[in-house]
């Protein structure tokens, strides 16, 4: 485990601090797009759309979130949404956790892709950082820590970042890492403020994904 705890400079506190919304809701409107794929045939041309598998039941976002990695979900997190897409170049999962407080968010995400779509994974990787952007606070950040993990025998880093919202001055944390999922990639985001922080229990959760 190596830590770092570096103080940085304010961020603008006059920039608005960014939406939050249904993470669910760009997520398929991202690869409801990505799922209008036409296909070339010896009769002209075919075109087929991969509609995702959306579900709101706590119990069946935990089922999809197996699908992903072996977790040990953080107590008074609630599965909210889960969706699950399959097309011929990509598979993705996506799980999105609430706390019953409404004071935090944690967003699971794997993507599978194609051996022969390595451009169109930079892409979804792309996509993954505007996902980001859209959906957590904007924070000043006031200190970072980094964990290394070993994770099915690949190394995994997660960062711990406390910082203020820019705009409420609100205290949070956040925890940010990519790792191997049972299918491909994943990445974890977590975002909860600081009265609710668990970290034994944040650890516990790193530690369980396998």
């Amino acid at each position: 485990m190596s830590v770092s705890k570096d103080e940085l400079p304010s961020a603008d506190t006059g920039s608005p601090a960014r939406p939050r919304s249904s993470g669910c809701l760009k997520w398929f409107l991202v690869f409801a797009g990505l799922g209008a794929v036409g296909i070339l045939g010896c009769c002209g041309v075919g075109y087929y759309l991969f509609m995702p598998k959306i579900v709101t039941k706590p119990a069946q976002v935990d089922a999809f979130l197996q699908e992903v990695a072996d977790v040990k979900m953080l107590p008074d997190f609630k599965g909210e949404t889960g969706v699950k897409m399959n097309f011929v170049f990509m598979e993705m999962r996506m799980c999105r956790y609430a706390h019953t407080s409404g004071k935090g968010e944690l967003q699971l995400m794997e993507m599978a892709m194609n051996a022969n779509n390595a451009g169109g994974n930079a892409e979804l990787e792309a996509q993954m950082q505007k996902q980001k952007q859209m959906e957590m606070k904007a924070l000043t950040v006031k200190s970072t820590e980094t964990r290394d993990l070993d994770i099915r025998g690949q190394s995994a880093t997660f960062t711990t970042v406390f910082g203020q919202d820019v705009s409420s001055k609100t205290e949070y944390y956040q925890v940010e890492g990519t790792f191997l999922g049972k299918h491909g990639p994943a990445k974890l985001m977590l975002q909860v403020e600081a009265e609710i922080w668990d970290e034994e229990a944040v650890s516990e959760l790193l530690e369980s994904l396998q």
